[in-house]
This record gives structure tokens, C-alpha cells and sequence, in this order.
């Protein structure tokens, strides 16, 4: 699930285009994850480094939301200052 979630959070934030133009102006950009809870422990205790990884990368702030309506094989990517929904995998 993890590497689904992580190509993504890559697709969307090379969509948006915006690496060069947020490095000059040094703004970060936010997504917000929505994941089944026991997703969302996997990701904290054994995927957290690779999501530190892209946040540096790309200059992206990642957060991540337990939501027990979705399915352990779903998730949700939203933008985090406009509450936007990005994408929605379903099973």
C-alpha cells in the first residue's frame, strides 16, 4: 500500500508543476493523506523515513489522517490548504 501511495503523492505533486516556482518563493505545499487506520500505523513506524524523504525532495509537506470509513486498500490525497481532493483510489 505504501508504494502505491507514494507514486501517487509523486504523480500529483509532478502534475502541479510548481518545484521550481516553490523553491523561489520558498513555499511549501500541503497534501493531506486520508488512509485506513491500520494503513496509517504501517506508515508511521515502518515507511515514515520515505515519506521524510519526499517531503525534502520535493518541498512538500505531507500529513497523513486515519479515516476507519475507507477500506485498508483506499486512500485519499486532498491539498491540505484548500481541502481539495486530488485523488481517490478505491479497491
Amino acid at each position: 500500500m505504501s508504494v502505491e501511495i507514494q507514486r501517487k503523492l509523486s504523480e500529483i505533486i509532478k502534475k502541479q508543476d510548481k518545484l521550481k516556482q516553490r523553491r523561489e518563493e520558498e513555499a511549501d505545499f500541503k497534501l493531506r493523506v486520508n488512509v485506513h487506520a491500520g494503513v496509517l500505523d504501517r506508515l508511521r513506524n515502518e515507511d515514515e523515513d520515505i515519506f521524510i524523504d519526499m517531503e525534502k525532495r520535493y518541498l512538500v509537506k505531507i500529513s497523513f489522517r486515519a479515516e476507519n470509513g475507507l477500506h485498508p486498500e483506499e486512500f485519499e490525497v486532498f491539498d491540505a490548504i484548500s481541502n481539495k481532493r486530488l485523488a481517490k483510489v478505491e479497491r
